[in-house]
């Protein structure tokens, strides 16, 4: 899956594209990179991300 991405968001910077793509930075699952692609020049780039964790001890209590 992740190579998949990795494909499509080359071939949308070579189409010209306005691309991002996010993923796992490294071996921590909590830290993150993010790529962007052909940002125009004078742009202003707005990135909202949104992360949700589940706690193991919620997961838990879930099964009780």
């Amino acid at each position: 899956m992740l190579f998949q991405a990795k494909a499509t968001y080359e071939v949308a910077v070579e189409q010209g594209h306005t691309v991002a793509t996010l993923d796992e930075f490294g071996t921590a699952q909590d830290l993150f990179r993010m790529k962007l692609g052909n940002i125009p020049p004078k742009t202003n780039v707005n990135i909202k991300l949104a992360y949700v964790q589940v706690s193991g001890l919620l997961i838990e209590y879930m099964r009780l």
